[in-house]
């Protein structure tokens, strides 16, 4: 079914209608024919609704509300003394993917955030950075291990079906003393 957006093209069967019934009618007479059919007084009226119903909504951008205030975490930045051991510490024995790089900074993918991580000759120790570790405290304990991270608390369980959950918690740091949380929300285990 045809709209008012096909004007255009339903001006051009008009005109080809007619033009077989030996009426002669230009492109812009059938343009405003059409116009009228939809109940607007000109073609350049109904062209404009047109454009309007076309154009692409104005969306409100990701991470940002109504009001404009942000509502998400676009980057973490972390201090290291050495690049080449910061890439081998995030994108190694971490796995997060590289996906930056600038003369004394790296740019490390951690779920939808980025973790700049910059080099200083004297870097600030971060707050702690939490990853998830939901539903598989236990594998993402082990794989860590094996990547060689060294724990300073071992994943353990904090609380107790808070909010129908367990939740699991441990600590790490990276070589420049910047602290890691391994969190997990975990299914309920008998007490």
């Amino acid at each position: 079914m045809r709209d008012f957006r096909d004007a255009k093209t339903m001006a051009k069967s008009l005109r080809s209608a007619l033009a077989e019934d030996g009426v002669a009618v230009t492109a812009s007479r059938s343009l405003e024919l059409i116009a009228r059919t939809f109940g607007v007084d000109t073609w350049n009226i109904l062209s404009a609704r047109i454009k309007q119903a076309e154009a692409p909504t104005q969306q409100r951008a990701p991470g940002v509300d109504e009001s404009g205030l942000p509502t998400r975490i676009a980057q973490i930045e972390l201090g290291c003394t050495d690049l080449d051991a910061a890439k081998q510490f995030y994108c190694e024995q971490l796995g997060l993917p590289l996906v930056g790089e600038i003369a004394d900074s790296i740019f490390v993918r951690c779920g939808d955030v980025n973790l700049i991580v910059q080099r200083s000759a004297n870097p600030r120790r971060g707050r702690t950075v939490y990853l998830s570790g939901d539903g598989r405290v236990r594998e993402a304990t082990a794989a860590l291990k094996a990547a060689g991270v060294v724990f300073t608390q071992e994943p353990r369980r904090i609380a107790r079906q808070h909010q129908g959950v367990d939740v699991w918690l441990g600590f790490f740091e990276d070589p420049w003393g910047n602290p890691f949380g391994l969190l997990a929300n975990m299914s309920p285990e008998p007490a």
